[in-house]
């Protein structure tokens, strides 16, 4: 005769017994990992992960752009080096994107982009 602890893990261990609770088991926990609560080192602050993110870009020396020439060649060619170092980073959230992108306008540019960001930061407030 087993012992009587070994029994109970068999019982446990069986799928027949309380399956509606097991798959209610089941969902719980692969929620809370598709939204990182198990894990502790993916639950980074977002705050924490632009600024490490925007750190290693830097380090990277990526061109400014200031559109002094016409030439739309220039701006792709600006766009591909950014592209390459946003690659290289892996950097996907768009948000970061944008606003790392918009760090390395400078010039007519930048101040094009601050008014666009300014109205549109006004639309969302209007309403």
């Amino acid at each position: 005769m087993p012992p009587r602890h070994e029994n109970r893990r068999a019982r446990i261990g069986n799928p027949r017994i309380g399956t509606g609770q097991n798959q209610l088991a089941r969902e719980i926990v692969a929620a809370l990992v598709e939204s990182n609560l198990l894990n502790p080192t993916l639950r980074v602050n977002k705050n924490d992960r632009a600024m490490e993110t925007i750190r290693e870009f830097c380090r990277m020396k990526p061109p400014q752009f200031d559109e002094e020439s016409s030439d739309p060649l220039l701006a792709d060619h600006w766009l591909s080096q950014i592209r390459k170092i946003f690659n290289a980073l892996k950097i996907t959230e768009d948000d970061l994107l944008v606003s790392i992108v918009a760090c390395q306008l400078i010039g007519e540019v930048n101040e094009w982009w601050e008014s666009i960001f300014r109205s549109k930061k006004k639309r969302k407030e209007d309403g």
